[in-house]
């Protein structure tokens, strides 16, 4: 190779690297914040164990129950709490 190209490819060569490390900076998320301490759950929530998927479910299902729901998607419902 002649001079001329070589030194062109270095000059591309140079450019790619610098357009890769300016992808990555762009495409690393910013830092975020620590997580707010969340206070432990209290009384009844605390004495049953129950999370914040089954204080959803639980309502869910009484409702169901009460309107007369197929006794399978009742059954599926409790399955899940467990």
């Amino acid at each position: 190779m002649d001079e001329p190209q070589e030194a062109q490819m270095m000059e591309a060569v140079r450019q790619m690297q610098q357009m890769k490390e300016q992808t990555v900076q762009a495409q690393s998320p910013p830092a975020l914040p620590p997580p707010a301490a969340q206070e432990p759950p209290s009384g009844l929530l605390q004495f049953l164990h129950l999370d914040s998927d089954a204080l959803l479910i639980l309502p869910l299902l009484l409702l169901l129950m009460r309107e007369g729901a197929d006794d399978k998607l009742v059954l599926a419902l409790l399955y899940v709490l467990l």
